[in-house]
C-alpha cells in the first residue's frame, strides 16, 4: 500500500479535475483497509483540512450506522465568472471592517505611543527570529537528494506522545518536532556528519473564532532546529523559545 501510495503522491494532479484525490485501499492483512486523500495546498490547509473532514468521517473508530445523514446539496452550474464575481463581493464586504480595524489600531497607536514603540521593537525581534537562520545551516547530508518519495510507516500511540509532552512542560506539536529533530541527529551521527542546527519550515496557523471552515490561513516561520541537543526535553525548551515569535 505504501509503494502505491509513493506513485499516486508523485504523480501530478489532473488539471481537468478537482485538486484531491481519494483511494481506497482494501485486502489488507487482518481484514483492514487503507484511506488514503491526497489534496493539493491551494486547496485548504492542515487544520481546514480536519475541519472539512470531520463533517464526513466520524471522531470515533466504532462504525454508528444510526448516524443522521444530511440531506445531499443542490447540483449547482458554476462558472469562472461566478467565482470571481463572489470573491469580488467577499473583498468589498470585508473592506469596512478591514478600515475600521486599522482605524482603531491607529487610535491606539495614537493614545499610547510608547507602548506603539515598545510593540514594534518585540514585532521586529519576533520577526528576525521568526525569519532569521540564526546560524542554521542545510545538512550537507539532504543536499543531494532524489525526487522520489519513500513511505514509511512508525506508529506511536498518542498517549505516549502527550505523556512526553506534558513531562517536559510541553505540547504535544513541541514533543513531535523534538522526536522528528531527534531522528536526525541521529542520522547525521550515524552517517558521520553531525551538526548543531538545521533550518527547518512549519506553518503556524492565524485562524481566528468566526473564520470560514477550510481554506488557507496560515504563515510559514523558518526556525534553527536544535539537532545537536541529545536531551529531547531540552529540545523542547529551545524549540518554544525559538518559536515565541511565531505568535508575533
Amino acid at each position: 500500500m505504501l509503494a502505491t501510495a509513493e506513485q499516486i503522491a508523485m504523480t501530478p494532479f489532473d488539471r481537468a479535475r478537482s485538486l484531491w484525490e481519494a483511494v481506497l485501499f482494501e485486502g489488507l492483512p487482518n481484514g483492514r483497509a487503507g484511506y488514503l486523500l491526497k489534496m493539493h495546498h491551494a486547496t485548504t490547509d492542515g487544520l481546514g483540512s480536519v475541519q472539512l473532514l470531520s463533517q464526513v468521517h466520524s471522531s470515533t473508530r466504532d462504525p454508528n450506522p444510526g448516524k443522521p445523514q444530511p440531506l445531499p446539496a443542490e447540483l449547482e452550474s458554476t462558472s469562472a465568472a461566478d467565482v470571481m464575481t463572489g470573491q469580488l463581493i467577499g473583498n468589498a464586504e470585508r473592506l469596512p471592517r478591514d478600515a475600521i480595524d486599522v482605524a482603531a489600531a491607529g487610535m491606539r497607536a495614537l493614545a499610547n505611543p510608547l507602548r506603539t514603540g515598545r510593540d514594534a521593537v518585540q514585532y521586529a525581534e519576533s520577526l528576525w527570529r521568526v525569519l532569521g537562520d540564526q546560524g542554521a545551516k542545510g545538512s550537507p547530508l539532504l543536499a543531494d537528494r532524489s525526487l522520489s518519495w519513500r513511505w514509511m510507516a512508525f506508529d506511536v500511540p498518542f498517549a505516549d506522545l502527550h505523556a512526553a509532552a506534558k513531562a517536559a512542560d510541553g505540547s504535544v506539536n513541541d514533543a513531535f518536532l523534538s522526536a522528528l529533530l531527534g531522528g536526525f541527529r541521529r542520522y547525521h551521527i550515524e552517517m558521520g556528519s553531525s551538526i548543531e542546527r538545521m533550518p527547518i519550515a512549519i506553518p503556524v496557523s492565524v485562524r481566528r473564532e468566526g473564520d470560514r471552515a477550510g481554506g488557507n490561513r496560515f504563515a510559514g516561520a523558518r526556525l534553527a532546529g536544535p539537532v545537536g541537543i541529545a536531551d529531547p526535553a531540552r529540545r523542547i525548551q529551545v524549540d518554544q523559545e525559538s518559536g515565541r515569535g511565531r505568535s508575533g
